[in-house]
């Protein structure tokens, strides 16, 4: 016969500290794998406990309810019944996980336990580094438990628990020079993301469309910095370096300083730029990869803002607009100073001015062949 020490989750007629041979399978039994025994096995001081019994509540009511930021959870574990198994097993906390990185469950640790008649808390909170996901935005909290001694002999598998939860970001977030501001997208989920640098020409970014390759998550990011001079080169906004999009295609949007661009030559026109692998500012469109679109020359440096030019009424109708049909497309809005272009790639990006005929030569060419759709096998180079 063997004789080692154990604890029992289960229910005993009577409660405290057990002595005596109780019947148990040894097989499979930690410390014993190996050994044999004829049919029993005897247990001295045997700790009989009562199973953990979990339950939750969401600001202290129901916890059948979706979760919002600021919503406080509370997981309680069940105290011991009095005079019968007087001791309740402890629970572990295995895992907190959201289906985004935006959200987080503040106070509550990932390894926290819970003993019998203990409770602990978690309060959701929107990720502030993930501050560019303006809008609307849900995900799906889960969390895990196990046995907190995971060698108590009886024990099974203790459910997980799960809420949908949502959150309402400003957009326009506050970027300072230099810190970086994070997004997460997966496929099907929206690319409408803002932020407005705090410094330098104050340059407010927008982006806008939709995921569209499968199965994809984005990690995406971004930040400013002020424009040193660079010769030949008239910038009027920030310099935006964003990344993480990958070959999704997409509508970029900077504002740009309108004073600075009345002060330049009469014929300058703005548009998004991108810094070229050769040191070089040009048309942000130069660098989009994939297939050429087909897009009609009058959105060559169109004069207004894409939702015109696009014939939108709202930016909510992006959703279900396939923008890879007017990849290449861009121009600048006079009304409210922004310059934009459908690209699918990553860079710096910053709204520079060229001479108005160098802006506009290759869409004038197309023009005046009669061709109202062409294939793009050039685009409009800046400085």
């Amino acid at each position: 016969m063997t004789s080692v020490t154990r604890n029992v989750a289960g229910f005993w007629t009577t409660a405290g500290v057990k002595s005596g041979t109780i019947d148990l399978n040894v097989v499979g039994e930690a410390g014993l794998v190996g050994q044999t025994a004829s049919a029993t096995v005897t247990y001295t001081d045997v700790h009989v406990l009562e199973p953990v019994q979990l339950s939750a509540t969401v600001n202290g009511g129901s916890p059948f309810v979706s979760l919002t930021t600021g919503s406080l959870v509370t997981l309680s574990n069940a105290a011991a019944t009095t005079g019968i198994n007087a001791d309740r097993a402890e629970a572990a906390v295995t895992g907190v996980s959201f289906s985004t990185p935006a959200f987080v469950l503040t106070g509550l640790s990932p390894s926290a336990t819970i003993a019998g008649g203990g409770s602990v808390q978690g309060t959701v909170a929107f990720n502030p580094e993930y501050r560019l996901l303006g809008g609307d935005h849900t995900a799906q909290l889960r969390l895990d438990f196990a046995y907190a001694d995971s060698e108590i002999v009886g024990i099974e598998a203790l459910n997980s628990m799960g809420w949908t939860v949502s959150a309402h970001v400003p957009t326009n977030t506050p970027a300072p020079t230099g810190e970086t501001l994070h997004a997460w997208a997966a496929t099907g989920g929206s690319l409408r993301y803002s932020a407005r640098h705090t410094g330098g020409k104050e340059t407010l970014f927008e982006s806008f469309g939709t995921v569209r390759t499968p199965e994809s998550q984005l990690a995406i990011s971004a930040s400013f910095t002020e424009p040193a001079p660079s010769p030949g080169v008239e910038f009027l906004s920030d310099i935006l370096s964003l990344d993480g999009t990958a070959s999704e295609t997409f509508i970029l949007q900077l504002s740009y300083d309108d004073a600075a661009l009345t002060e330049l030559a009469s014929n300058l026109t703005p548009f998004v730029g991108f810094l070229s692998d050769i040191g070089k500012w040009e048309n942000a469109t130069e660098a989009n990869s994939g297939r050429e679109a087909y897009v009609t020359a009058a959105l060559l440096g169109y004069k207004g803002s894409f939702l015109q030019a696009l014939a939108l009424d709202s930016v909510d109708d992006l959703q279900n607009l396939d923008l890879s049909h007017y990849l290449g497309a861009y121009g600048w809005d006079a009304v409210s100073h922004k310059a934009w272009a459908v690209i699918n790639h990553n860079s710096l990006f910053a709204v520079v001015a060229v001479p108005e005929s160098s802006a506009w030569g290759i869409g004038m060419v197309v023009l005046l062949a009669g061709l109202g759709l062409r294939r793009l096998t050039a685009r409009v180079r800046g400085m």
